[in-house]
């Protein structure tokens, strides 16, 4: 979750490869790659458990290795997945409690001069500049021509270190793209970040970029969570793809007990 939250690490590395290659990147597939990463260790001890039931041809003794195998990815699916849903829970928390919120009246920031109201979280009112570049995040759902949009809100010609504010522009139809850009104010939840991962190396190809820090400001809170309500709706996947693999083994191992009746059972 860390990693997939601050783009870091092994999920990154799997989400620029998955960019490079198709263009685009499903979260889902870089969770598996990193879940992969933990069952291979497991899968080798799989390989030695089955040459040694080479080596056995006792019937019993090949039952039990049998269960043994099966008992170790029950519990490994097992392990996997309570820490899956321990994570889904302490984020589902954080999204739920911890973020930002836009109440209150919102504070006015002139993006074309030195503001001296200092940048906070919440509440917040752009003016002073316009609309720039827009880009889509194409991980966000999307029905018919709308489409998750966001931009860059600047004065041109004036951020030279970086483009500082971003907007999200919503999930509008692409041909009112051109009437955004004539529109100066921007009002609703201000935070620091949020920008989705994969939007800054676009940038950074695109020749855009980005100040550190830099803010994005959403319509309001329930848009800035559905964000990551998507990510934590793909963990949720994840999870239960392992708590079937795990009644799948449970049932997998009563099979084995009833056909060997197997008197003297593995320590679980």
């Amino acid at each position: 979750m860390f990693e997939a939250h601050s783009y870091r690490g092994f999920y990154a590395w799997v989400s620029e490869w998955q960019i490079s290659v198709f263009g685009s990147y499903a979260p889902f597939l870089s969770f598996l790659f990193l879940l992969a990463i933990g069952v291979l260790p497991v899968l080798l001890i799989l390989t030695l458990i089955r040459k040694r039931r080479r080596r056995q041809p006792d019937v019993v003794g090949a039952a039990n290795l049998r269960l043994e195998r099966a008992i170790k990815i029950r519990n490994a699916a097992r392990g996997v997945f309570a820490v899956a849903f321990g994570l889904l829970l302490v984020a589902l928390l954080f999204v739920t409690f911890a973020l930002p919120n836009d109440e209150g009246e919102p504070v006015t920031l002139t993006v074309s001069e030195n503001s001296s109201v200092p940048l906070r979280e919440g509440a917040a009112r752009l003016v002073g500049g316009e609309v720039g570049t827009m880009f889509t995040f194409g991980q966000s759902w999307w029905i018919g021509e709308h489409r998750k949009f966001f931009a860059v809100y600047q004065v041109p010609g004036l951020n030279r270190e970086g483009a500082s504010f971003f907007v999200d522009l919503g999930p509008v139809d692409v041909k009112q793209l051109p009437g955004l850009r004539q529109r100066t104010t921007w009002s609703g939840l201000l935070v620091k970040g949020g920008l989705p991962g994969t939007t800054r190396p676009m940038l950074r190809s695109a020749g855009i970029k980005v100040s550190d820090p830099y803010y994005t400001l959403y319509p309001d809170r329930r848009t800035l969570q559905a964000s990551y309500f998507v990510q934590l709706g793909q963990m949720a996947l994840l999870a239960l793809l392992l708590a079937l693999v795990s009644i799948f083994y449970n049932r997998h191992i009563a099979r084995i007990q009833r056909e060997f009746n197997t008197a003297a059972r593995p320590t679980v």
